[in-house]
């Protein structure tokens, strides 16, 4: 890089290897454009993800507001078993199955508050955040999926003990206004209307030879429901009413769990035995994340729960009791 002062590229090797950039300071020296400088914070073979922040250890807390005590001070409060997460623009809501308590997390203040107490919530559950802002709770300990409003107050209960026996996991259509429930002990979904009732099931397709004999997530992207098979290992792709598709992960996935889809219609899949993210899209496998000689080489100890918003990908690591945040870095070309 002739005619760059040495200062200037110290700093450009430091931001290369942070992979992080901002054009401050570097467009207009040398010979540094805003392509070089845009290059240095996008994707590349090498990565995808890019540190954001985390949240772990000691947090500020504020109790909830009383008629006697309306501004009540801050609280520290602590992550234990963060098993699950949704969020939506900057409220990240964190299930911990320990303190039996979904929390409310605004990246913004960076303030946790109780967003609800769930006294009887099991060790496997998951959240979800439509686009109307209600959180839905998959309890499998009490078979049961809670939607709540935007206060934390009951909308309406998903269950059916005969056909539901243990829900693993939920996804809502909204411009359909549906709402998928699946059960890891039956393989199948149901599908709800905003009602409660049952409008059809979706049973899961052959997957080679054999049935598939358990469910361990679900996610619903661009039309499209993806259904992990935590027996044979291996994603499959159906349409809402349950029209098979196509398949995939049966080469890379070893136990799969979580599941989750970015904008970019890449579906990203956590591997309990790996401690890592397989990330493939339209099918095909792309890169692993957090495995060993990977991008982010033993990042995670125990994925307990994965969501995509935007350009923001949220891991629940149980075992580490945090959630990470990771910027998704856009193509370069």
């Amino acid at each position: 890089m002739y005619g760059m002062a040495p200062g200037l590229l110290v700093l450009l090797i430091a931001l290369t290897v942070s992979g992080c950039a901002t054009t401050a300071g570097l467009v207009g020296f040398g010979r540094v454009s805003e392509e070089q400088v845009a290059s240095l914070s996008c994707s590349s073979e090498d990565k995808l993800l890019d540190r954001w922040t985390t949240i772990s250890g000691v947090l500020q807390s504020r109790p909830r507001r009383t008629p006697a005590n309306p501004n009540p001070p801050l609280e520290r409060v602590r992550l234990i078993a963060p098993a699950a997460v949704a969020a939506q623009s900057v409220d990240i809501f964190i299930a911990d199955t320990a303190q039996k308590k979904i929390f409310k997390y605004d990246r913004a203040t960076q303030i946790i508050t109780t967003f609800v107490d769930v006294p009887d919530m099991g060790n496997v559950v998951e959240l979800y955040v439509d686009r109307g802002l209600s959180l839905y709770l998959v309890d499998q300990f009490s078979a049961k999926t809670t939607q709540y409003d935007i206060d934390g107050r009951v909308l309406q209960v998903f269950e059916n003990r005969a056909e539901l026996p243990q829900p693993i996991s939920v996804a809502v259509d909204d411009v359909q206004a549906e709402i998928f429930v699946a059960d890891q002990l039956r393989a199948h979904a149901l599908v709800f209307n905003r009602a409660g009732n049952v409008t059809r099931v979706i049973n899961a397709p052959k997957s080679g030879k054999t049935l598939i004999q358990s469910l361990s997530a679900m996610a619903f992207a661009d039309n499209q429901l993806y259904l992990v098979d935590s027996v044979n290992h291996e994603v499959h792709a159906m349409s809402p009413t349950g029209k098979y598709r196509f398949s995939f992960g049966v080469d890379e996935l070893v136990a799969p769990g979580a599941v989750t889809v970015d904008g970019q219609n890449r579906v990203f899949v956590a591997d309990t035995i790996t401690n890592s993210i397989k990330v493939f899209r339209g099918g095909e496998f792309e890169r692993e994340i957090g495995g060993q000689g990977s991008e982010l080489s033993n990042e995670f100890q125990l994925i307990s729960g994965l969501w995509a918003d935007n350009d923001l990908l949220y891991v629940a690591d149980s075992a580490n009791a945090s959630v990470k945040i990771f910027r998704i870095l856009p193509p370069c070309s």
